[in-house]
């Protein structure tokens, strides 16, 4: 089917479900558990986009309900032996002309004809479409590591000025899209021992002192959040990991220490970890307590992840590379209805605020032209599965 026709499909089986206002971006919510957003990792081939072919991808995001987009990892780590750069060299998608950016640090890389380069497309074509979207900040190479790995010579202090400057040049080019609504802090923390023996420190001097900062200098209204995951399935796997209990308690004094963190997203870490439906609800229940604990009046979110490890028969604590779509009928749907359910009781998660990992490996009708993306058929079904799962 070629895409103008796709997407008529696609239009058309959201009818009833979905209605875009005339004079209103807004989406009509379904009634039930659905996703508000979703993280977009860019391929190689993505980061070469030109406007219209980012309005063809976030129409189908539109149509499907997503009120938003998560572009992560802004900035990636390239070299980090250099004695020059603070915590080495950056590629990243976007012009290279903030006072703050050290230009002999950063790289840009992407579509260098676009206005505002990568991201600048993918700008404009928000602007087109009418979504929002949050930046992900500097990518490191051991961002799924313990913090000593991120910050071998650094403070956490330091490591997060760093990355207020990178959110300090994307707020300056992007603001006045009116499209930027918020920022991914990127490095991804979990109940391991380890990491609640540094959550103390790590909330004050890292997600504290960016969102302080963000909130003081560039806008109020801009959202600062995280995404961590649970590692261990304990359903399968009893270890020494922090159990719900004692992760309830960590996120508590996290949520205390640092109050410019608006919320998290935690991952439900059935992918990568193969955590079981009733870990990732006991993890994720946690946090939403803690927050309540906490005295906190914005609501947490859940990250949902869209794959499965590949091939199916690897399993922790082996590390699995491959990854693979899961199936939308078989797992993702009742993914979405345990943790929305969590998150908001009083309407059966129709309000819950559900994001996921991720659209073009996993969701989008549109990867086919992609050498990136190892199964747009998959996608391509999930996507289609959604649209007729919010029209039931």
């Amino acid at each position: 089917m070629v895409r103008s026709s796709l997407l008529a499909l696609c239009l058309n089986l959201f009818v009833g479900v979905v209605s875009i206002q005339a004079n209103n971006d807004d989406l009509l919510q379904p009634n039930k558990p659905h996703f508000s957003g979703m993280f977009f990792a860019m391929t190689p081939t993505v980061t070469l986009w030109t406007v219209g072919q980012w309005v063809t991808e976030f129409q189908y995001m539109k149509a499907a309900g997503l009120s938003f987009v998560v572009i992560p990892h802004t900035g990636k780590q390239i070299n980090t032996t250099t004695s020059t750069c603070f915590n080495g060299t950056y590629q990243v998608y976007y012009p290279v002309q903030s006072p703050d950016l050290n230009p002999l640090c950063y790289t840009q890389v992407g579509n260098m004809n676009a206005t505002g380069g990568t991201l600048g497309a993918a700008f404009a074509a928000a602007q087109q479409v009418g979504l929002d979207i949050h930046l992900g900040l500097l990518f490191a190479a051991a961002e799924h590591g313990f913090p000593e790995q991120h910050f071998p010579n650094n403070t956490y202090l330091e490591w997060a000025d760093q990355q207020y400057a990178s959110a300090k040049a994307l707020y300056h080019l992007y603001q006045n899209t009116r499209r930027l609504v918020g920022f991914y802090t990127e490095i991804e923390e979990s109940n391991s021992d380890y990491w609640l023996s540094v959550y103390g420190n790590f909330s004050t001097e890292y997600w504290n002192r960016i969102g302080s900062q963000i909130k003081k200098n560039l806008d109020p209204k801009l959202l600062v959040w995280a995404s961590p995951y649970s590692i261990g399935n304990l359903t399968r796997h009893p270890t020494a990991f922090a159990s719900p209990a004692d992760y309830r308690k960590a996120w508590h004094n996290i949520f205390k220490d640092a109050p410019s963190l608006d919320f998290v997203s935690p991952q439900d870490s059935m992918g990568a970890q193969g955590n079981s439906f009733q870990n990732a609800s006991e993890y994720l229940e946690a946090v939403v307590e803690a927050g309540k604990d906490a005295g906190r009046v914005m609501r947490q979110w859940s990250n949902v992840e869209l794959f499965e490890v590949w091939p199916r028969s690897c399993e922790w604590p082996a590390v699995c590379h491959g990854r693979h779509p899961a199936s939308f009928k078989a797992r993702i749907q009742q993914q979405m209805h345990n943790e929305a359910t969590i998150i908001s009781p009083s309407d059966n998660g129709a309000s819950a605020v559900l994001i996921a990992w991720e659209w073009r490996s996993c969701f989008s009708p549109n990867a086919f032209n992609d050498s990136h993306i190892a199964f747009p058929n998959e996608t391509k079904k999930n996507y289609e599965e959604y649209l007729l799962y919010l029209q039931e």
